[in-house]
């Protein structure tokens, strides 16, 4: 297929590969893209079971190093007794030995990886939990609203403030702009 426009001409070929070619006369571009269809082959680049067993096996020693971290923050809470979450606190020493050891280790990142991408699950037992708490909602319900609201706009004020410090500090500019940056950006 050929699309003719004004000294342009761009011409669509679709190969039995299923790529599918276009080529501009203006530009002498030429870019190919392979078309997703139910009829191509499957890709030939699957992993082996070798490879698939050192992933599980990551897998697994990170979940092991995350549930220790969160074991251990939940026994010391018990010895010291402050009422702060076991969670917060596993979070907060596995972030200061990110830190440390400069860089997230594979098996940590194959363990972290699956569970930050089913996050949203683990609000449910959270929101079914608010059944028990009706009589709250029923009584207070436009303190809770407020202080809903409130803390929602105050923490996307603040993001909004560091990202732009951070994005300022860092000199980026609109990477998607066929302009170029002006001289007071």
């Amino acid at each position: 297929m050929i699309l003719s426009l004004p000294r342009l001409q761009i011409t669509f070929i679709i190969n039995f590969d299923f790529t599918l070619v276009l080529t501009s006369s203006k530009s002498k571009i030429e870019s190919k893209a392979l078309i997703i269809s139910p009829l191509a082959p499957p890709p030939q680049n699957t992993p082996s079971k070798f490879s698939l067993r050192i992933n599980l096996f990551q897998f697994l020693i990170g979940l092991f190093l995350l549930s220790f971290l969160f074991f251990v923050a939940q026994n010391l809470l018990l010895q010291v007794q402050i009422n702060v979450p076991p969670a917060s606190l596993g979070i907060a020493v596995l972030f200061c030995g990110l830190l440390w050891i400069k860089g997230v280790p594979k098996a940590i990142s194959n363990a972290a990886n699956p569970l930050l991408a089913h996050m949203s699950l683990f609000f449910i037992p959270a929101i079914v939990a608010i059944v028990n708490f009706i009589d709250l909602i029923v009584a207070f319900p436009l303190a809770l609203f407020f202080s809903i609201v409130v803390s929602t706009l105050v923490s996307l004020s603040i993001t909004a403030w560091i990202s732009q410090r951070l994005m300022h500090k860092l000199d980026i500019t609109n990477s998607n702009s066929d302009k170029p940056p002006r001289e007071g950006d």
